[in-house]
């Protein structure tokens, strides 16, 4: 019982800390006017924040970088920490600045 309240209680927790990162980023976004106008080929139709998948990545990190400490480690945490980490990088990255096709295939 103990176990599965700690994993609600973490559920909760990363839940809501994705939560105000995401509402966070979005103000940013919309100060600093980082996001996509709509289109034909758009889902949206009215100007959307982009990046706010970074809050979801930062808090799964944040998780990763926790389990990787733990004793003993978790088998593989450190390369998913960082395969994940790049990606994620990439991603915001290509958000802020968009990455030509084949730059972001090879990479």
């Amino acid at each position: 019982m103990v176990d599965g309240l700690r994993i609600a209680l973490l559920s909760a927790s990363a839940a809501f800390a994705s939560a105000v990162l995401t509402w966070a980023w979005i103000a940013i976004a919309r100060r600093r006017q980082i996001h996509d106008q709509p289109g034909p080929r758009r889902l949206h139709a009215v100007p959307t924040p982009r990046g706010g998948g970074i809050a979801i990545a930062l808090v799964f990190l944040a998780g990763l970088g926790w389990l990787s400490r733990q004793s003993p480690p978790a088998p593989g945490a450190g390369a998913l920490l960082l395969g994940v980490g790049a990606f994620a990088a990439l991603g915001f990255v290509d958000d802020i600045f968009p990455l030509p096709t084949l730059l972001k295939f090879v990479l």
